[in-house]
């Protein structure tokens, strides 16, 4: 997988759909905006596992080890885009301008498989979690 401006919203389904929410959320806290080489197998030690851990090492090695992947920055912008949507108050030429994201890269994130979506295999996810990542 690789990621960039154009396909952001891609990767960070594809990283969520890999490795859970809170996992591509703390790969994106973490590493995000830079492009990393995932490894084929698990090292003894290396810099990307000292950061991130054994356990998501592992994930991201099953999804894509022996490639780079390119870690979105900020996905908590994603979240406001898709809860000001689901709001219902905002056209999406208007959702563009309120996030920063281009009309275009707001109908990707929109289009994303609901298994991307915030909360997508969670039990009863409030919208005051959802407030954790919204942008004041």
């Amino acid at each position: 997988m690789s990621g960039g401006a154009g396909n952001a919203a891609a990767a960070f389904a594809d990283l969520v759909a890999a490795i859970g929410l809170d996992g591509a959320l703390e790969l994106a806290r973490k590493l995000g905006g830079i492009k990393v080489y995932i490894p084929t197998k698990l090292p003894r030690s290396s810099k990307l596992q000292a950061k991130i851990g054994d356990e998501l090492l592992a994930k991201l090695i099953a999804f894509g080890g022996g490639s780079h992947i390119t870690v979105p920055k900020r996905p908590e912008r994603y979240f406001r885009v898709w809860k000001l949507h689901q709001e219902g108050a905002l056209t999406r030429s208007e959702i563009a301008a309120e996030t920063g994201f281009s009309e275009r890269q707001v109908y990707r994130i929109l289009k994303m498989p609901e298994a991307a979506m915030p909360g997508a295999g969670r039990s009863a996810v409030s919208d005051a979690q959802l407030d954790l990542f919204m942008e004041k």
